[in-house]
């Protein structure tokens, strides 16, 4: 195909659907080929019915997605070693799925296809399609049952117009929303935001949110929350104040401490003013050639 819009799908389905008939149901992705009106169409033309997977959430159709990787990696390999695609095809739905069940092509047409690859066929071309079924659901069964030894218990079904909180996948964040709708894909809601947009998500993506109201709802979703700070000024003590703890005269205040500074600053300053006033102007004065007077500092100039 040279393109994947909804017609063009639609188009190449049909075409299948001629060739080998229509079946009963389409399990797919939400992609826009799928979610076309083209294809919609299509399918209630040839009267089947289309169930598509939870949006975001691949695993309600694994199998599928699992196929769709073996199938690349085939592609692949063929595309290295220089080797026919379609007889590659050819043999992966004429390897059988396991030791009690025939291959893909076998089940579909009733009879095992020839390959070009060696067999003796051990599976018996008459096998009844009950017996085939059986085995089907066995290994559905299995796969079941060792899914669900890691998947947790089964979460309570929703009801519309709960609240509830939406997983947004992409930044790991939740945001509220209200159940509208019980899809009729399992385990499947449609839910709306608070902004009016209309979401389909999987149970897995939804949590509860007991005890909200839809007003509520809608406050603390639009409006920005305000934390309140304490507006009380801090009181400043000084040291001069009357309330001030007894120190023991441990502690000068500043009132205490500035006589003590203006008396080293005046003594300082008198000491430098009498060494300079000791030596004389001759001594302490140099004259440049362009007639400005340059003076030694005093402490180079007292003996």
């Amino acid at each position: 195909m040279t393109s994947t819009t909804s017609a063009a799908v639609a188009q190449a389905t049909a075409a299948t659907f001629g060739l080998l008939g229509a079946p009963v149901e389409i399990i797919s992705d939400n992609g826009p080929q799928f979610a076309g009106t083209a294809y919609k169409d299509m399918c209630a033309k040839w009267l089947v019915k289309h169930t598509t997977s939870s949006p975001r959430y691949p695993r309600s159709n694994g199998q599928a997605e699992r196929m769709v990787r073996t199938v690349k990696s085939l592609l692949k390999k063929c595309h290295k070693t220089n080797q026919d695609v379609h007889m590659a095809m050819l043999h992966l739905r004429a390897t059988p799925i396991d030791a009690s069940l025939p291959a893909p092509a076998e089940i579909m047409f009733g009879r095992p296809v020839r390959t070009t690859l060696p067999s003796n066929n051990p599976y018996d071309a008459m096998q009844k399609h009950a017996e085939n079924h059986e085995h089907l659901q066995d290994r559905r069964d299995k796969m079941k049952n060792d899914h669900d030894k890691h998947a947790g218990p089964s979460l309570p079904p929703l009801y519309v117009g709960q609240k509830v909180r939406v997983l947004d996948t992409p930044s790991k964040t939740w945001f509220p929303g209200e159940v509208t709708m019980v899809c009729k894909e399992p385990r499947s809601y449609e839910v709306m935001t608070p902004n009016g947009n209309k979401l389909r998500r999987n149970r897995s993506h939804l949590r509860e949110m007991p005890g909200l109201t839809a007003s509520k709802l809608s406050a603390n979703f639009m409006q920005p929350t305000c934390i309140q700070f304490d507006k009380t000024p801090k009181r400043v003590r000084f040291a001069d104040q009357p309330d001030q703890p007894d120190t023991g005269g441990k502690y000068k205040t500043s009132q205490e401490r500035m006589p003590n500074l203006q008396k080293a600053t005046s003594t300082r300053g008198n000491k430098w003013s009498q060494t300079a006033t000791n030596v004389s102007p001759s001594q302490s004065a140099t004259k440049t050639r362009s007639g400005r007077l340059s003076r030694k500092p005093a402490r180079y100039t007292h003996d």
